[in-house]
């Protein structure tokens, strides 16, 4: 059993009932319903008795989960928005022939380790080895994708001591190097 509220020439009327047992009813067409329910002196036609029935049954609750949701798809319909605005910096890296493979690998640690160590100013960090099968990567076989929320960030990356650091010891090794910024889009 359930309790429903409803208004009515600014009278208020409280019942109690079953709504299963009353949607069997209707549909049944059991006599006496004819789409208008009357008490005292309010009249509530049938499109208005589901409505209200539908509002006193969500209750309080299910208006706070529904409020919830509503902001949630604010705040992420605005972090969508903010997303365009991010830089991606693009780092390819092409060793010098004959480069050992453990110092690749240091060379790969070491950039890893930016993200943290840095990790004021970058929000991401991807990377990955060529697997193109177009053999058009001229050489190139490291790419590291750095994530900031800003030109300033990048900017104060590069110049950032850690940065440096990585720069020192990626020189012996390095025989080219391609580097793109750009801001995303939708």
């Amino acid at each position: 059993m359930r309790r429903f509220r409803f208004r009515g020439n600014s009278e208020q009327h409280f019942f109690t009932a079953n709504l299963r047992e009353f949607t069997r009813k209707r549909r049944r067409g059991f006599e006496g319903w004819g789409g208008v329910l009357k008490m005292g002196t309010s009249t509530l036609r049938e499109g208005e008795f589901f409505r209200g029935v539908f509002l006193e049954s969500l209750g309080m609750k299910s208006i706070r989960f529904l409020g919830t949701v509503a902001v949630l798809v604010f705040v992420f319909s605005m972090a969508s928005s903010r997303a365009a605005d991010l830089v991606r910096h693009v780092v390819c890296l092409k060793f010098k022939e004959g480069t050992k493979h453990d110092d690749i690998k240091k060379v790969e640690e070491a950039f890893r380790a930016l993200k943290t160590k840095i990790s004021d100013h970058v929000l991401a960090l991807e990377w990955g080895t060529n697997v193109s099968k177009e053999n058009r990567a001229k050489g190139f076989t490291h790419c590291f994708v750095l994530t900031f929320t800003d030109e300033k960030d990048v900017n104060a990356y590069i110049v950032h001591p850690d940065h440096k650091a990585f720069g020192a010891l990626l020189g012996p090794v390095l025989d080219d190097v391609f580097v793109i910024d750009f801001h995303t889009k939708d």
